[in-house]
This record gives C-alpha cells, sequence and structure tokens, in this order.
C-alpha cells in the first residue's frame, strides 16, 4: 500500500501503510526534530544521525533496529533519509506497546509528591490486597530487594545509566557503553526551542573542555606561535580526539543528580563527584586524572564525614551513599570546602543548574551559588557563579547579546539576584572589565582564579558575537589553563547560540554525544516539572521570592524584554561566617518551611563534632598521593587583596 501526500502551506501530512495519523501538532513536532540534525538545510539527513533524531522523540531504537528500518525505508539507497521516510518510520514504530511507559503510570498514582519515590508501605499494602495475593514474607523479600537504601522510599523511575556500574571489580562502565541502556522523556513532552539551548550549553562545554585538553597548562606564548585550531588527540593527557576532562566530567556529575533526584541535593552532588574521584564514573576515559587540588581536599574531607556519619547513625556502609531522607540528610553537613578556596573548579561544571531551574530564576541563581560552595568556600567563588547562573538562565531565555553583555545586568535583573551584593570583583566584570580588544595583550588571562577564568571567559564570548567556533578557539588560545577556561566560555555562547550552531566539524569527534543528549532531554523535561511547591529538599532561605508561585514562562512568546583550579597559593584569609549572602547547604526543609523562614538565616544541623575529629587528619592527606593526577587548578584568595563587598 503506497503512501499519501497532502502539501499545505506548513504540514505534510502523511496516511502510511494505514498505520498512524499523526496530528499536526505531532507532525511539526517531528519536523522539528529532523531539522535539528539537518545541518545543511538539504531536506535530508545522514543515516548516522536517524538514532538521535529518534531519541530526541522519546524512541530509544537499537542498533539494529535502525539499520533494519534504513534498509527497509531508503528505498532509493542513497545514503540519505528525506523527511517522508523519516515519517513513515516513526509511523511504524508509533504503534509499538511500551510497557515500561504503562507500568510507570501506575506507580505515579502512588507517589503523591510527583518525585519519583513512593513508600515501602504504601507498595506493601497494594500487593497484600489487590490481584495475587502474598505473604508477609513473600512481600518482605520482594521488598527488601527493590528497596536498596534500606530507609522505607523506593525509587520507581530508575535509570540506571545515571549511577556508578562496574564492568569488572576495578573499571566502570565508561559513558560510551550506556548508549544501549538510555531512556527518554515522553514523546512530546520537551520543548524544543529550550532543548536547542541546554543541549548547545552541554555539548558546548565537553567540546571547549575537549578542543583545550591537549595543550593544557601550555603558556600564552606557545600558543601564539602555534595556535590551536581544531580538535586534536594526544597532548597533556593523551586523549583521544574529543575526549574530555575533568571539567566535563563533573558538569556530568552534577547534571546526573539533578535528573536522578530531581532536585537539587548537594549530599548526592558529592556523592557522583566521589564516584568520579574514586571510580572514574563520567570520566571519558574511565579513571580520574585530572583534579583540581580544592576539589580534591573538598572530596576527602566529604568521605570523612561520611565515615563519621555511618559511625555515630550506625548506618551501613554500603547505603551510605544512597542517603534519601530528609531527616538523613539534614544533619549532614556538605559544606565541605576551605573557606579560601577561589578557583575555578566551581565554575567550569556550573552550567547543569542554571539550565535544570531557569523557570525560577531566583532559585537558578542562588542555586548556582551554592553548587559551587560543596568545593570551592570562597565567597567570591559563591558569587561568580551566581553571576554567571543568571547570564546562562538569561541566555535561556532568548536575551539578546547586548543584553547578556550590559554593563547594568545585574542591576536590571537584582530581583534574579534575590537583592544580595556581588562581591566588588564580580561587579568589575559585570561592569564590562572584559572588554579590551588587545586580549592577553590587555590583561586577558587564561588562569586559574576564578575572577580571571570568568572574565577569560566573557572575553571570548564578546569578541565572537558570530561564531561559537572562534571564541572557543580564543579561549583556549589564551594559554594556561585551556580547557577550562574554554568549558566555561562553552556554557554561555552555547546556551547563547544552541546546538544547532556548534560546528558540526567538531560534533562529529565529541565523545559521549549520545549520553549528553539524552541527559539534555531529561534536564528540560524535569525542569519543567519542578517547582519550590513540590520540592521536598529545599535547601536554602531566599530574602524574597516571586518566582514561586510565577515562574517564567517557557513558551516562545516569553517577553524577552524582561528576562533579558587549578594552581595551588597559601592565604589567611576567610570568607565571612554563614550569614544572609550564604544558602544554608547543612539543612533540610520543605518548601514551606523556607517560605516561612525567607528573611532569617538559620543554621544547620551538623555532625560538627563527629567531623571536626578529622580536621587534621584531612590536613594530613592533602599531600596523600592518590591514583589521580592533581593538577594546578585551583587558585585561593592569594591573588587579590581584600574581601570588599558593594
Amino acid at each position: 500500500m503506497q503512501s499519501s501526500v497532502i502539501k499545505t502551506d506548513h504540514f505534510l501530512f502523511y496516511n502510511i501503510y494505514k498505520l498512524e495519523h499523526f496530528t499536526e501538532e505531532q507532525i511539526q513536532e517531528f519536523r522539528q526534530a529532523f531539522l535539528l540534525y539537518d545541518k545543511d538545510s538539504d531536506g535530508a539527513i545522514s543515516p548516522k544521525v536517524l538514532g538521535s533524531v529518534m531519541r530526541t522523540l522519546g524512541q530509544n531504537p537499537t542498533e539494529d533496529e535502525l539499520k533494519g528500518l534504513i534498509n527497509e525505508f531508503d528505498c532509493e539507497g542513497k545514503g540519505l533519509i528525506d523527511f517522508n521516510e523519516f515519517l513513515q518510520m516513526m509511523a511504524k514504530r508509533a504503534h509499538e506497546h511500551n510497557e515500561e511507559d504503562e507500568l510507570r503510570e501506575a506507580f505515579r498514582v502512588f507517589d503523591k509528591n510527583g518525585n519519583g519515590f513512593i513508600k515501602v508501605a504504601e507498595l506493601r499494602h497494594v500487593m497484600i490486597n489487590l490481584g495475587e495475593q502474598f505473604s508477609d514474607h513473600e512481600v518482605d523479600e520482594m521488598l527488601q530487594e527493590i528497596d536498596i537504601a534500606g530507609n522505607g522510599i523506593i525509587r520507581y523511575e530508575g535509570k540506571p545509566w545515571l549511577e556508578l556500574q562496574f564492568r569488572t571489580e576495578n573499571t566502570v562502565t565508561r559513558i560510551h557503553e550506556l548508549d544501549n541502556q538510555l531512556t527518554y522523556p515522553p514523546a512530546g513532552k520537551v520543548q524544543k526551542d529550550i532543548l536547542n539551548r541546554v543541549l548547545g550549553s552541554l555539548q558546548g562545554l565537553a567540546m571547549g573542555d575537549a578542543l583545550g585538553a591537549h595543550v593544557e597548562f601550555r603558556p600564552y606564548h606557545f600558543l601564539e606561535k602555534n595556535p590551536v585550531e581544531d580538535l586534536h588527540s594526544g597532548g597533556t593527557w593523551g586523549l583521544n580526539k574529543g575526549e574530555f576532562t575533568d571539567d566535563t566530567s563533573m558538569a556530568l556529575c552534577l547534571a546526573n543528580s539533578l535528573v536522578a533526584r530531581k532536585d537539587f541535593i548537594p549530599y548526592d552532588q558529592l556523592v557522583r563527584y566521589k564516584w568520579w574521584f574514586r571510580h572514574g564514573y563520567m570520566s571519558s576515559t574511565g579513571t580520574c586524572f585530572d583534579i583540581g587540588a580544592a576539589t580534591k581536599r573538598s572530596l576527602i574531607e566529604f568521605e570523612h564525614r561520611q565515615q563519621a556519619f555511618m559511625k555515630k547513625s550506625k548506618f551501613p556502609k554500603d547505603k551510605i551513599d544512597f542517603v534519601l531522607s530528609p531527616d538523613l540528610l539534614k544533619k549532614f553537613n556538605v559544606d565541605c570546602s576551605e573557606s579560601d578556596a577561589a578557583g575555578n573548579g566551581a565554575l567550569m561544571r556550573l552550567a547543569p543548574v542554571p539550565l535544570f531551574f531557569y523557570r525560577y530564576p531566583e532559585y537558578a541563581v542562588e542555586f548556582s551559588g551554592v553548587s559551587g560552595r560543596t568545593t570551592h568556600g570562597d565567597q567570591i567563588a559563591y558569587d561568580a557563579c551566581r553571576y554567571y547562573g543568571a547570564l546562562i538562565v538569561a541566555a535561556l531565555q532568548g536575551s539578546s547579546f547586548e543584553d547578556l553583555l550590559d554593563k547594568n545586568f545585574y542591576e536590571n535583573h537584582l530581583p534574579w539576584f534575590n537583592n544580595k551584593p556581588l562581591h566588588k570583583e564580580i561587579i568589575k566584570v559585570a561592569r564590562g572589565s572584559y572588554k579590551k580588544y588587545g586580549g592577553h595583550k590587555d590583561g586577558i588571562r587564561g588562569k586559574g582564579y576564578i575572577v580571571q577564568s570568568l572574565e577569560a571567559a566573557l572575553w571570548a564570548f564578546w569578541a565572537n558575537k558570530d561564531s561559537f567556533g572562534k571564541g572557543a578557539l580564543d579561549a583556549v588560545n589564551l594559554g594556561d589553563d585551556t580547557d577550562t577556561t574554554a568549558a566555561i566560555y562553552g556554557q554561555l555562547a552555547g546556551a547563547y547560540h544552541g546546538f544547532r550552531n556548534l560546528p558540526d566539524k567538531w560534533m562529529q569527534h565529541m565523545y559521549g554525544k549520545e549520553f549528553i543528549h539524552c541527559l539534555s532531554q531529561w534536564i528540560v523535561y524535569e525542569g519543567q516539572n519542578w517547582s519550590p511547591d513540590k520540592s521536598q529538599t529545599l535547601i536554602i532561605n531566599l530574602p524574597s521570592t516571586q518566582s514561586q508561585s510565577n515562574p517564567i514562562p517557557t513558551s516562545s512568546s516569553t517577553n524577552k524584554q524582561n528576562y533579558p583550579e587549578h594552581a595551588s597559593a597559601s592565604s589567611s584569609q576567610v570568607r565571612p561566617k554563614s550569614g544572609a549572602s550564604y544558602a544554608n547547604i547543612g539543612s533540610t526543609a520543605s518548601s514551606k518551611d523556607i517560605q516561612r523562614q525567607m528573611s532569617t538565616p538559620s543554621g544547620s544541623t551538623q555532625l560538627d563534632n563527629a567531623s571536626s575529629s578529622f580536621n587534621t587528619q584531612q590536613t594530613q592527606n592533602r599531600n596523600t598521593s592518590q591514583h589521580s593526577t592533581t593538577s594546578p587548578k585551583d587558585y585561593n584568595t592569594a591573588e587579590r587583596k581584600g574581601s570588599t563587598f558593594v
């Protein structure tokens, strides 16, 4: 039976083998996904990207299924797939029954908070009283198998590809090996315009990282004579072309946590950073080969606090990485950093936070700052992350290039910052200190101090309005911390330009691109579903907020006018004590509790006595040899004067 084709001004309607009748809205959605990968706009895509297009639409075909579809529908054998053939493929798959979705919907009936968890007691009631009858003993045995944390809570929306997996006793499953496990959000539930920017930001981060990886630590004067012009293998770390370093690995850890927990849980973020540090989780090579000094010390301190927690609370060792209970989490102080750590390691991984929470700018900005403080405790690192997080939120909302780089951006978006001040050095950057035509000759430096990194990334963005690729190369060719400067640049530039405008010649070589594409869809999907009222683990006190009940619209009709580590040094400077300018990242409370305390900073319930016993041990461990290489990436406050705020 042949297909019938009817052309209109905006849509093509197909009655394909009478399998499915697609609506106009579905056809438009398919077209948007198709065009996302039709880079040269010739109306056809390569079979190589067919899987990516289908996954964008919530499909999860295997390699064998893709080969079968290509052989069946590429009738002319031309090695390209046009939109007509693509729709026929989608029609063939549309009738397939998805039992996993039906099971998930059944579980959602008992998920009162919509957070992906149900209580064991509720499931027990269902198993005993409905359907096939089970004895108490049988129910206990089954529930024991699925309640892995032993806390009476079950995660029914499991995504095993987000968790730590081992191939052998000592080697982890690498990112590309997870492609066959990937699952995607329901078809039609991910906004394609937002996905284009989210995917652009995450892939832009990884691309900048990979561009700079092979010349990391090379000085400017070397790169002035030998400029980087393309992706390369080898170099500093001996990586393959397109593989990334710690910048992207930590960003993926952070993104995985947000998606898996559907919320901002610093404890879970630190667990995943620890998995990367100790096991190579989310590494492009399967090992942690590059880690900043401040980050390393913070993760060692986190491990010590976990040990103290287990000892004090009699918590099982095999459960300690899977703590879900708010009552337990609020007893754990996750502020593991030294107070004067001001390296760029906090900024290099930032993007997932503003990308996930962009609909609530006040939360996105504050969470951005808090996300850095787990490993970089200086106020200036906190404020650098808040400012850059706000820029990424604005880019996601479609702000113009000029609005993003307006010298009054901070003042124009003061509610996003909860009317809280920024450090004077960050204000200086926001005012345009990076706008120097001479670049390196005028003082722009790709160093490990967070202010210099922020300035360098913004300089590359400002100097290359129309080209992501040129800006990324300019960031790398500043020298020194080449991968991190370009990774920070890529977060904002990728969100602004979008995935469609990233250089295809580099994209085809990028490691883990399928994983990042899938993860980006989940960031959009779960971010759309998140709200303060749903959150059971909000951990900050905001002086004021309007966006809790009035999130920024996510449609394309949004009013764009309104939204517009690596070197160590000693320092005696210490950041201010916890107060109104800080997030209380050691406590956990419901959003209603937070709203009652908006204007009053609260102290956290911490294992002070338990963790303090490890302070001396932490100092002794700072110089302990590890399996990973500690790079000179993390600056503290030695390079700056004073801590004055504006």
